[in-house]
């Protein structure tokens, strides 16, 4: 105690970030428990009944994670609410919002590194149910598959460093990069470094999925049962144009029912990115919908349904040097 009031004596930063010091918690007890939490709550496991909040802050010399009912820190990155209610209702739930007074890359990181934290154990059960066979009777084509993303890497890297980086199109997709190398690090239980490594890791694995269609097309795969089509969607115009309904329907296989509803808030340029804030259905550790529904800031109702490629002879048009589905 005596030590506390010296310290504080010195100074109210000094006094701040010693007080603060005894909270924080280490990444790697983050989403160890199947509701995320750092610790053993009351009750079952997996029935979380309330939100969790959390902050990934910047103390000066260093970032640092706390739970925020604990210590609420004075320059926060990103805060987070978390509940896992799979369980209860079929659904998880995520919210985080990232802060202005922090550059974009840095926001971005922090809300996948956020991420990546409280859902690893959720990330780890939905990679299992989806890709732990996937390449099973059919290596050929994974090897094919896992050379197109490592081409697709390199092109990104080049693209990154030659393009304009002023170009708001170009920041964007250096952004999301930056957000799935957050997620990547946490679910590592690594400390916080925002950068991009382009490792070929599984969750990059799990970003990949919505290409997976047209490349199992283009590189024959084998055919087998879990090639299924995923969704319904509808637009309706009511009466006299005085509203208009839009309604997505994914039915998909049991193995990838872990669902989250994801709602990202980042503290971006409005101007220049009106969609700064997203909420849409998706998946552990994937950073885009891929049920493709979404709801923006900028007024916008992004959906889309299935549409196949039965033509075989235009998958000659896939090229390696191009973005993402999950950028665009």
């Amino acid at each position: 105690m005596l030590n506390s009031l010296f310290l504080c004596a010195g100074g109210l930063l000094l006094c701040y970030f010693f007080l603060g010091f005894n909270y924080r918690i280490d990444v790697a007890k983050l989403g160890t428990t199947e509701d995320g939490l750092h610790y053993t709550t009351e009750g079952q496991q997996g029935r979380q009944e309330h939100p969790e909040q959390y902050q990934l802050c910047d103390e000066v010399f260093e970032y640092a994670i706390y739970q925020k009912s604990a210590y609420s820190c004075a320059n926060p990155v990103a805060t987070v609410v978390w509940r896992n209610a799979i369980n209860l209702t079929g659904w998880s739930f995520l919210e985080i919002e990232t802060f202005d007074k922090h550059d974009a890359k840095l926001q971005a990181y922090a809300a996948g590194y956020m991420e990546g934290a409280l859902t690893r154990k959720l990330i780890s059960h939905h990679y299992h149910n989806v890709m732990s066979t996937y390449c099973n009777g059919r290596e050929e084509y994974c090897e094919k598959l896992k050379e197109f993303v490592r081409e697709n890497q390199e092109w990104t890297k080049h693209f990154l460093a030659t393009e304009n980086r002023s170009d708001p199109y170009v920041d964007a997709v250096e952004r999301v990069y930056y957000q799935l190398q957050g997620v990547i690090d946490a679910y590592e239980k690594r400390p916080i470094n925002p950068r991009i490594t382009y490792e070929f890791h599984e969750i990059v694995w799990l970003n990949w999925l919505g290409e997976f269609y047209d490349l199992s097309v283009k590189f024959n795969a084998s055919t087998r049962n879990d090639k299924i089509e995923k969704c319904s969607a509808m637009v309706k115009l009511a009466p006299d144009h005085k509203d208009l309904f839009f309604s997505h329907v994914v039915w998909f296989a049991y193995h990838h029912m872990l669902r989250v509803i994801k709602l990202y808030k980042f503290g971006y340029d409005r101007e220049k990115y009106p969609g700064y804030a997203v909420s849409y259905t998706g998946y552990p550790g994937i950073i885009n919908s891929q049920d493709d529904f979404q709801v923006t800031s900028a007024k916008l109702a992004i959906m889309e349904t299935t549409i196949s490629l039965f033509d075989a002879s235009k998958t000659v048009h896939i090229k390696s040097g191009a973005n993402l589905l999950v950028l665009r």
